[in-house]
């Protein structure tokens, strides 16, 4: 045994490796120790926090109410009592600006001395009626046969908010107004030697006439006075008269003037007076 070691330890030595191949090896096992790098990784955790913010969003409504309107009429020529002449053109109406839900429009008239008329329109005939409609009407579009010495027309138009009345009216109070009257032929000249001639319409307006009194002045003479009482005569209320004088014209040496005058007088004792001037010529 001892032999075997022996010759193993001479063949180590003689066959093994040199020195400078051991130092060798160890160099390079040190070289590699050295440069052995350890590679640590940090992991960063990044911690987002959400904070959700909840909104509450108020919605408000705002109402507007819108004020109902109301109807309004304005009169289409509410006549001048110049406008009331017989023959004249008499045309009169209204135009009416509906409101809110329109219903009836009364429309009411009175002439003279004579009952009040109605005429009455119903919005269940009328389908074009409506709030912002204009409608117009004319109630007169005429030749006047007779002198009108008053006019009243109403207008009451019914909506929503209730009526609403316009009034047109021309001429004064019929309930406290004089006999009227109107002279409807009064030469101018005439020559002397002729007949005058005078004529005038008497209306009784809210009370009978109880007498009416001519009187005929040549110049400052009174050639005649004369007074008519008849009740057959004169003039009952709503009724009319048409009467007149005649006067032969006395020839004179020069020109002059005539008046002929007329008072008439009710049973209240209101008098109404007109009078014709006419010249005297040669």
């Amino acid at each position: 045994m001892k032999k075997l070691i022996i010759i193993f330890l001479v063949f180590f030595i003689t066959c093994g490796p040199s020195e400078e191949e051991i130092q060798s090896l160890i160099d390079e096992a040190v070289e590699q120790a050295t440069s052995t790098t350890t590679s640590s990784s940090t992991t960063s955790t990044s911690t987002t926090t959400s904070t959700s913010t909840t909104s509450t969003s108020t919605s408000t409504t705002t109402t507007t109410t819108i004020a109902p309107v109301a109807s309004k009429t304005i009169f289409l020529n509410c006549p001048e009592i110049s406008e009331m002449i017989e023959g004249s053109k008499f045309k009169t109406g209204f135009q009416t600006t509906f409101g809110d839900n329109p219903k009836k429009i009364t429309i009411s008239y009175k002439t003279n001395s004579l009952d009040t008329k109605y005429i009455v329109l119903d919005a269940s005939d009328n389908p074009n009626w409506g709030k912002g409609i204009r409608y117009e009407n004319y109630i007169f579009d005429t030749t006047l046969v007779a002198t009108q010495f008053y006019f009243k027309m109403a207008i009451t138009v019914e909506d929503e908010l209730g009526s609403h009345s316009s009034v047109c009216q021309t001429g004064g109070d019929i309930d406290n107004m004089p006999p009227f009257v109107k002279i409807t032929n009064c030469p101018t000249e005439i020559l002397q030697g002729e007949t005058l001639e005078v004529d005038v319409t008497i209306d009784a307006t809210t009370d009978d006439v109880l007498y009416y009194n001519w009187t005929v002045l040549t110049g400052t003479l009174q050639d005649l006075n004369l007074t008519v009482s008849d009740p057959e005569t004169v003039p009952k209320v709503k009724f009319r008269t048409k009467d007149g004088i005649t006067w032969p014209v006395t020839v004179r040496d020069g020109e002059y003037n005539i008046s002929t005058i007329l008072e008439v007088y009710d049973t209240q004792g209101r008098v109404t007076k007109v009078a014709c001037g006419t010249r005297a010529t040669k």
